[in-house]
């Protein structure tokens, strides 16, 4: 059965984000923020579904689908009714910081390697990070208990100590023996400040969660349209992260020079087609072929429906459910960009390109080409 491109938006609209399948997704998801199949029976035990036995031959994405089907005429409307919320919106993740600069620190840090990578998996690009000032020392007092900023995040992640700008010289109390105290970061690609910071009990009418304290408390659509609702002005990022933003456009015009001796060849004929047709945001992504060292670097305008058609042929029932995943995705304002940045990594990675757009690597170095691109180190 072929399915158009209308019939995938709607289900994407209506089903895929409806309510039921938004407050579904959250109470299974695991410490990793993907799907976990012993919260979702344990969510069904709950309604007095108890499939664990009968289930037991069936993959999680076959148990989830029975399961939800089974959950969605068993569960109240009003426990996901207030889920409501456009897929176009951002979505906020409060946290709470030691006051907000994002001149000296434009990224958002966390002290564990899982909590940054959580957000990074519960997030989509566009998504923002609500700063709170935390409730003592050593935040000032005028900002204690406040929403101070937010800051919109490159799905990227990397060390705190490379996003430090140069010459910057940050509070003695933000370090331990030397060492950054929260090393594993998203860089910010915007920032702004609200004009007149709110409490954060006053803006939203609760404290953020214990999760906020080593990691981030997703608000909820009501909550987010508060926020937003703020008086706010967008501030200036200091160069090492405003050329994550704007330098980074500006190259794409010099690596596309053909004529150049090392630059990458032109786009392909058929990118070129549908870039003059349909020229907008266009994602870099990165995939990976299960848990093994293969990695496709591309660019799409739908990264998700671009992973469904390389999936679409392979057999993942031999394959013992492997198949292709995306890890990374860098979103730009148009093809040009996005395509400067593919042909960057894949020039970088040549040594180990196998075919197809497809490298066999360690993850530590196809991470760091990543990383050192968008820092501008490629």
């Amino acid at each position: 059965m072929k399915i158009t491109p209308e019939q995938r938006s709607n289900w994407a609209e209506k089903t895929a984000q409806s309510p039921f399948n938004q407050w579904l997704a959250d109470k299974t998801r695991g410490a990793d923020g993907r799907f976990d199949v012993e919260k979702m029976h344990e969510l069904a035990a709950e309604y007095g579904l108890d499939k664990h036995e009968e289930y037991d031959g069936l993959n999680p994405g076959q148990q989830r689908m029975n399961l939800g089907n089974l959950l969605r005429t068993r569960v109240p409307e009003e426990r996901y009714s207030s889920y409501q919320f456009e897929i176009r919106n951002p979505k906020i993740f409060g946290t709470w910081f030691w006051g907000f600069d994002p001149f000296l620190h434009p990224f958002a840090g966390f002290t564990h390697k899982g909590s940054r990578d959580t957000l990074l998996a519960r997030a989509k690009p566009g998504d923002l990070i609500l700063v709170v000032g935390t409730q003592s020392e050593p935040t000032t007092a005028e900002q204690r208990g406040r929403a101070l900023g937010l800051i919109e995040f490159l799905h990227a992640p990397m060390q705190a100590e490379d996003l430090i700008p140069p010459g910057a010289v940050l509070p003695e109390r933000l370090f331990d023996k030397g060492q950054f105290k929260w090393p594993y970061a998203v860089p910010a690609a915007r920032a702004w400040v609200f004009n007149e910071p709110p409490l954060i009990r006053e803006a939203i009418g609760r404290q953020l969660t214990s999760a906020a304290i080593t990691g981030t408390d997703p608000l909820s659509p009501d909550e987010c349209t508060a926020i937003l609702n703020l008086d706010m002005v967008e501030v200036e990022l200091p160069p090492s992260a405003a050329q994550l933003k704007t330098q980074r456009l500006g190259a794409a015009s010099s690596k596309l020079e053909t004529s150049k001796p090392g630059q990458p060849g032109p786009p392909p004929r058929e990118w070129s087609a549908v870039t003059a047709r349909s020229d907008g945001p266009t994602a870099t992504y990165l995939m990976r072929f299960g848990d093994e060292n293969i990695w496709k670097i591309g660019i799409s305008q739908n990264v998700k429906e671009r992973c469904d058609s390389l999936n679409f042929s392979v057999p993942s029932e031999a394959l013992e459910g492997r198949c292709w995943k995306v890890v990374l995705t860098k979103v730009w304002p148009d093809g040009a960009p996005a395509y400067a940045m593919e042909q960057a990594l894949l020039s970088h990675l040549k040594d180990y390109a196998t075919r197809n757009e497809r490298v066999r690597v360690g993850e530590a170095t196809v991470s760091r080409a990543w990383q050192d691109y968008l820092l501008g180190r490629l």
